[in-house]
């Protein structure tokens, strides 16, 4: 909920939900002066926040900015495009590359499906990280089952840590037509903490992380309900193996549902 709130802020501007002001109000109502209500706005899911807008003087923003209703919109946009596709399995490949920068090389493979009425030219990513860079030190390279490499169409937006760009196919996935593609980055992850969403459902999900044999594992799978921040266990439990210098976990789900949300920490 906060990372929500946060991508309909705009320049210098202070959000809460309604849930926080209430919560504040209740501690003192002297915070009642800085809680100016907004408006409505509803998130990509369409899920529906009154929000606060925080100010007083030497903090804040006392105009709302017209920016949080464009990221909204494109929020959705985004999530439409998503909606397009039906996975038939995600595979999630770590490796770390720099233990002393925590420097991964990521790949992501998608087997999926247009589940569309139309024929699709491009798909839609989005990263985030940990670290701020600029899109052209992530090393950023997307190819299809034929080894083609794609061609970065569109980027939307580049924020030190979120990056969101589209790849173009070298043919269009025709509606039922089946499609794998293969992403491929490096970012530094300091804090060893790694969340995915997904937009879609997928009939099969795998995790696979390998690095070195002397960093301290954590091991910790959660459940995420992204819009409460409630977190439990994941099952099954992950399954760990020993070489002579590596360590490789790895982690698979069945079935993942629309919106559903994995945190891996190790």
């Amino acid at each position: 909920m906060t990372r929500r709130v946060m991508d309909l802020c705009g320049d210098m501007q202070i959000f809460a939900a309604s849930r926080l002001a209430e919560e504040l109000v209740k501690v003192s109502q002297t915070y009642k002066e800085f809680l100016h209500f907004a408006k409505n706005y509803e998130t990509k899911y369409g899920e529906k926040i009154q929000l606060y807008n925080v100010y007083g003087k030497g903090f804040g923003n006392k105009k709302a900015q017209t920016k949080s209703k464009k990221t909204a919109k494109d929020m959705q946009r985004n999530i439409k495009v998503a909606s397009n596709f039906s996975f038939n399995e995600i595979k999630i490949l770590l490796d770390v590359i720099d233990v002393k920068t925590m420097q991964t090389r990521h790949t992501w493979i998608w087997d999926l499906v247009n589940i569309s009425k139309e024929a699709k030219h491009r798909i839609f990513y989005y990263l985030d990280g940990q670290t701020p860079h600029d899109f052209s030190d992530l090393n950023v390279k997307v190819t299809d089952q034929n080894n083609n490499r794609l061609e970065i169409s569109e980027i939307g937006a580049s924020k030190p840590y979120r990056k969101e760009f589209y790849a173009t196919l070298e043919r269009p996935i025709l509606p039922r037509q089946k499609i794998v593609l293969k992403l491929e980055y490096k970012w530094e992850r300091p804090e060893r903490t790694f969340l995915y969403e997904f937009p879609s459902g997928a009939k099969k999900f795998s995790y696979t992380c390998t690095l070195p044999k002397e960093i301290n594992l954590k091991n910790r799978i959660l459940k995420v309900d992204l819009a409460t921040g409630y977190k439990v266990h994941a099952t099954p439990p992950v399954t760990i193996k020993q070489s002579n210098d590596k360590t490789l976990m790895t982690w698979s789900k069945k079935n993942i549902v629309p919106h559903d949300a994995y945190q891996f920490e190790w």
